[in-house]
């Protein structure tokens, strides 16, 4: 098994963490970026008992095939049924069987475990357990039955691997609050693996549909869209439609996945699919096992352009290389939008990059998936925007242009990709652009510039007032001078550098407004106090 060079930074980083007293470690790598690998490396290398904890009961093959790949044995605790399929496939994909009940790795559903909590068999085993792995670790706190599975193993040490560790209801991770990790170890961004070759770029097309309203689609107890009211909305628009036109007009030929909202919507994608030439085929929760397997080979064959799917291949599920991904189900759920996007970013070749069609709005709900995000095992509700970029998400607006439909940084002056102007209405109010003075009035930038006139000029004299308040008025005056100097210094630096990266003045003050939260002349009126504090934001 041969690691690239972050993995093995990766890996050493986390046999670091649990070195240095680290009960449980949280492992955060973008989809795509191998966390597979990684983790079959730690696996492979630790000698004691270990269990492997899948998603769901369905994903035990996948945990199973992944192992049996790289050539370690292992134990299934599972229906004798779902075991011989699994055993079968193995040996015509690896010409062995890698299922040993012998073996000191077990691969388990958490229902299964959550079932023999109780039991006195699965106690005097799980004492026996020195190590536990689950991937999608964003589903484990103390209280569900991921914790409580996890914390039925006393002598055990865990790893959990995610691409999103934040959760939809704001729960923080980490065990001093809701979760049970202890530490936190960083791979590669997004942007950062795009970088370096190891994800391809991307290209999205955010089709407007106007006739898609989700106003009266209620948010259910998990924090997404209510999936009955969702489904209602999608079957009512042309989404459905608009899948396969579009697939046809830009990403003919491509292999890809499309992500409904249910079994009937997908069904009818499936059918409009094959009715239009292109080979598809439906995969839900229900599939077989062995329908499953034989679906990805013919899509890495080519047999198959496209799977339709429900919720099967967001999360865990591996799958060979795609060109594009269809978003028909509108989602709240960052986690599940940055699996479903990344799903096409693994690099194929002859792939120049991935192409991402957006129906449903999800890229304008969460933002570009490679843009900065900080993570934390804290709960969401108690970051601040001093601390989370996140919270300073970059507001996004999609082309208008015919055969573009590219969604881009609203601050931008143009598309970066068809290069037409944004068409921009009439707006007086600073915060209604964000910040841009070339988009104001010549009147409202007049009555700004005059604020910055009375701190440049000296101050008029107080009259009718002692020395005292005289002396203090001026000095005021003149720190409150001194702070503005140094900050417009600032400000001349920092657009200096935004210069360089080829960004426009327009570009630059709708920035500026998005970092600091004030437009660049009004910044030039404040106070030394505010003055200092806004220093310390462009710091």
């Amino acid at each position: 098994m041969i690691l690239r060079p972050y993995q093995i930074n990766d890996k050493q980083n986390i046999y670091r963490s649990w070195n240095s007293g680290n009960r449980n470690v949280m492992y955060v790598l973008p989809t795509g970026g191998g966390k597979t690998v990684v983790v079959s490396s730690i696996v492979g290398e630790f000698k004691g008992h270990q269990v492997l904890l899948a998603h769901r009961q369905e994903l035990i093959s996948q945990i199973s095939l992944t192992l049996a790949s790289v050539g370690i044995k292992h134990n299934l605790m599972a229906p004798d049924k779902l075991i011989r399929v699994i055993s079968t496939v193995q040996a015509k994909s690896f010409d062995k069987s890698f299922i040993d009940p012998l073996a000191k790795i077990t691969c388990v559903g958490v229902d299964t475990l959550v079932r023999r909590l109780d039991k006195v068999e699965f106690k005097q085993w799980s004492r026996k357990i020195r190590r536990w792995t689950i991937d999608e670790c964003h589903h484990v706190l103390k209280k569900n039955k991921w914790g409580k599975v996890s914390s039925a193993f006393p002598n055990a040490t865990g790893l959990g691997v995610t691409a999103t560790p934040t959760r939809t209801d704001g729960c923080g991770l980490g065990s001093h609050n809701d979760g049970v990790f202890d530490d936190m170890v960083m791979g590669p961004t997004m942007s950062e693996l795009i970088t370096m070759g190891n994800l391809t770029q991307y290209r999205i097309f955010c089709v407007d549909a106007d006739n898609f309203d989700l106003s009266s689609v209620s948010i259910d107890s998990g924090g997404d869209f209510n999936r009955k009211k969702v489904s209602a909305a999608v079957e009512k628009s042309t989404i459905t439609g608009d899948a396969v036109l579009h697939y046809l007009q830009y990403a003919n030929g491509v292999r890809g996945l499309t992500f409904c909202t249910d079994v009937k919507a997908a069904r009818i994608t499936t059918d409009k699919f094959n009715q239009a030439g292109v080979p598809a085929m439906l995969v839900t929760a229900k599939t077989p096992i062995g329908d499953r397997i034989n679906a990805s080979k013919w899509l890495k064959s080519g047999k198959l352009l496209q799977l339709v799917n429900v919720d099967i291949f967001g999360e865990v599920y591996d799958l060979p290389a795609v060109g594009c991904v269809s978003m028909l189900r509108p989602t709240q759920s960052l986690n599940l939008f940055m699996q479903q996007f990344g799903r096409a970013l693994r690099p194929l070749e002859g792939k120049t990059h991935a192409i991402i069609f957006d129906h449903v709005g999800n890229v304008k709900r969460h933002g570009l998936p490679d843009m900065p995000r900080v993570w934390s095992l804290e709960p969401n509700f108690k970051r601040t925007k001093s601390t989370l970029m996140e919270d300073l998400a970059i507001p996004i607006t999609t082309c208008k242009t015919v055969g573009c439909f590219a969604p881009y940084d609203s601050r931008l002056s143009r598309c970066p990709y068809c290069k037409s102007i944004k068409t921009i209405s009439s707006k007086t109010s600073i915060k209604q652009v964000k910040g841009d003075l070339t988009e104001l009035h010549p009147d409202t930038i007049e009555i700004m510039k005059g604020e910055r006139k009375k701190i440049d000029n000296p101050p008029p004299p107080p009259t009718l007032q002692g020395d005292m308040i005289r002396f203090s008025v001026i000095k005021r005056q003149r720190i409150r001078k001194e702070k503005q100097i140094e900050l417009r210094s600032m400000i001349s630096q920092w657009a200096g550098n935004l210069r360089f990266f080829g960004k426009t003045d327009s570009e630059i003050y709708k920035i500026f407004y998005m970092v600091t939260g004030v437009d660049i002349l009004k910044a030039q009126t404040l106070g030394a106090g505010d003055a200092t504090r806004l220093m310390e934001k462009l710091q």
